[in-house]
Order: C-alpha cells, then structure tokens, then sequence
C-alpha cells in the first residue's frame, strides 16, 4: 500500500495545503518526500498526519482492504467465466473510479474493466480502457506492464491482427502475473487462425492440463471446444464430433448456454462436412435458438451464414433467399462488413445475376478483402470468379486472375 500516494490524494481533496497538514508534525520538505514516495515514514507520524484529514491508518487500512477484495472477487468471476455475476462487479466498479484513484489502485482497476470488456467482446468500451492504459504504460509498475500487454494482445487477435497479436503474445511466455493457462488459450487461438494447427493443438492441450488442475470447469469446456475446431479444420471429424459432443453434455452442468450453443453450431459444420445436411441443419437452428434465447446476436449471425451457404449449395432457392435476407439485415446492424459481402455474394449467386457479381467481387469484394488482408476471402471471391458460367471475361483477364489466386493459395 502506498500511504503516501493516498495521503497526498485525501490532502488534496480536502484542500488542505502541505503546510496545514505538516505543522506541527514534521516539515513540509518531509511531507512532500512522503507524498511521492521518496521517504519511508513510521507508524507515529503517518497516523498524525492522516488524523489532520480526519482520518486514522486502522480506516485507511480497511477502505484500502475493502477496494482490493472488489477487485479480487471481480477478476475471479471473470476467470470463471461468470460474466452475470462480473457484469454487477462492473457495474459497481463504474462508480468507483475516485475511490481507485485515490487508494493508488487506478491500474490494477482499468486492467481489470478492460480485461472484462476483451473477455465479453464489448470493443467499444475495451478501447476507452485500452486509451487510458496506453496513455499511462510509463507509469505502470512491471507487474501491470506484464497484464497490460497480455491484454493488449488478445485485443489485437480479437481484431483478426494475427501476426501482431502473435508477436505481442510471444512477449508473455515468461511472464509471471499473468494467468498461464489463459495465456496458451488465446496463443492457441492465434495460432489456429494462423493456420498453425500443431502449434495451435499443443498449446490448447497444454491451456486444457492448467484448467483441469485449477478445476475451472467452464474453461475446460472452452479448452475442449478449442481443440474440436483445431481437429475440425484438420479434417478429423469424428475426433472433432466427440469434443463438441462433450461440450454439449457438459455445458448443463456448469450453467454455460453459450457453450450449448457453440457446441451445436460447430457439430453442425461437422455434419455439413460429412454430408449429412438434415442433422447438420438441425444442429444449426438449434444453436441459433440457443443464441436469440441469450441474445447473441454476433452468433446468430454466423448460424445463418452456416445455413445460408448449405441452401445455396443445395439450390433451395426459396429458403437460401429469406435466410440471404435476415444475414443481410442483421449484419447490417451489426457492422459486420464481411458477413454483409458475403451474403451480398450468395444473394447474387443465388438468383444467377453473374454480370453483377462479376462487377461486385471485382469492384468491391476483392479490394476490400485484400485490404484486410484476409487470405481466406480472398481465395473464395476467387474462386467463384475464375468459375462464373457463361462469363465473358477475356482469356488475358482470366489468366491473370488464375496466377492470383494461385499465388494466394
């Protein structure tokens, strides 16, 4: 605890000068190395000097106790994934902030708000938190430095900035303050969206062992959908089926329909995959009820787009349509420019207006993928391009774009 920081802070508030408060006591040269840190100081004169602001080191002590086990209880629901019970954490917490500034705990309190928006996708006020913390990283002391640019990692993978993000998680390997199953859990999601599949497996095994020993029972089940999407994109259905099918039963048990409904969204590209397309449709709509119930609509949105592409591929017309449409409407609320493209894309596919989609993805898919650099993107505007029936792009043209998608591949 820092007496003298909180002693200037309530000194300050209470427009005492250091004068007022020294006198009598010590003299005002003593009290200013107090204040900034520059001088230890016994028990006697500390309580003298706190007693000129009415108050008492027994008081002090207590208020500084009471504000550490809020943010302690905080940051354990947040681990815990118990986002209810975090989110009236942080509700209080907002009306705090003076409290914070004034017991020297400003830092450990905007890491842990920023640190709850990161963890419950609220971009928007992460960034307000993130502006702050830059703003003052000089002054953070190396325990808060360590927290700050794990979270500044995971902020940048949740920005798809992959190879940023990497670079910044790196950094915390040897780190000691932070949470290390939490730190192979996201380096396992960096790697996966790398494409980096057995790095991505190693270390989402390793976030897997931590959970187990800590008995984090939600985050075995995140650990657990983690490794099913690795072995999903590695083409090991059936390893894949028997994780999500996990997560599925287990979910119940520790409260996490979130997890429901991840569990059935992935279980529904397993079955799409394998061809099974009525148990894959299944699972979709029941992981889209599962998230309008909690009010996801982030993935509601990625359940339609799954459903969207098996009725275009399957030439239902009529349903691909009205599911063409709601992906249109809510991504547009949203702000998803990606999804927004892509059922912009099916829309035309569907309907078999070629000389518009030609002019679309050439005009506006492709260059705004290509600014994201999103590899993926950018190969499936490709290839539906180079296969466009009775297209009457030029052979010259045609070539060009086959050496692209080459060279992306």
């Amino acid at each position: 605890m820092k007496y003298g920081e909180i002693l200037k802070f309530c000194r300050v508030k209470k427009g005492f000068t250091q004068l007022e408060v020294s006198e009598g006591i010590c003299s005002v040269t003593h009290l200013s190395k107090i204040e900034n840190g520059y001088k230890e100081v016994n028990i006697e004169t500390l309580d003298l000097l706190f007693k000129k602001l009415d108050l008492t080191i027994g008081s002090v002590q207590e208020k500084y106790q009471f504000l550490s086990h809020i943010l302690e209880s905080f940051n354990k629901e947040i681990c815990n994934c118990n986002f209810s019970k975090a989110q009236k954490y942080f509700n209080k917490l907002n009306k705090m902030e003076e409290d914070y500034l004034s017991y020297g705990l400003i830092s450990d309190y905007y890491l842990l708000l920023f640190k709850y928006c990161l963890y419950t996708e609220n971009t928007q006020q992460a960034g307000k938190y993130y502006a702050i913390l830059r703003k003052s990283f000089c002054s953070l002391n190396n325990s808060e430095a360590e927290k700050f640019i794990f979270l500044e990692g995971i902020m940048l993978l949740k920005s798809n900035q992959l190879q940023m993000a990497k670079k910044q998680l790196i950094k915390c390997f040897h780190f000691t303050t932070i949470d290390k199953a939490d730190f192979y859990y996201y380096y396992a999601i960096a790697n996966g969206k790398s494409e980096y599949y057995g790095n991505a497996m190693e270390s989402a095994i390793r976030a897997l062992e931590i959970y187990k020993q800590s008995q984090n029972y939600i985050r075995i089940l995140h650990a657990n959908l983690l490794l099913g999407i690795i072995l999903m994109q590695l083409e090991s259905l059936g390893k894949a089926q028997k994780y999500f099918e996990e997560v599925l039963y287990k979910s119940d048990l520790v409260g996490a329909p979130h997890l429901k409904a991840a569990a059935f969204h992935n279980l529904g590209i397993v079955m799409r995959k394998l061809n099974k397309i009525e148990k894959a449709k299944f699972y979709l709509k029941k992981s889209l009820k599962y998230n309008k119930s909690i009010g996801d609509k982030k993935n509601c949105l990625n359940n339609l787009m799954e459903l969207m592409h098996i009725q275009s591929s399957h030439k239902n017309q009529h349903e691909a349509s009205k599911i063409i449409e709601e992906v249109l409407r809510l991504s547009k609320q949203l702000l998803d420019k990606d999804q927004f493209i892509k059922a912009k894309i099916e829309s035309y596919k569907i309907n078999k207006e070629n000389n518009k989609l030609e002019k679309y993805l050439l005009r506006f898919a492709i260059p705004y993928f290509e600014k994201q650099n999103s590899k993926k993107s950018i190969i499936f505007c490709y290839k539906i391009l180079l296969n466009l029936p009775n297209s009457k792009m030029e052979d010259k043209t045609y070539k060009m774009l086959t050496q692209k998608l080459l060279r992306f591949i």
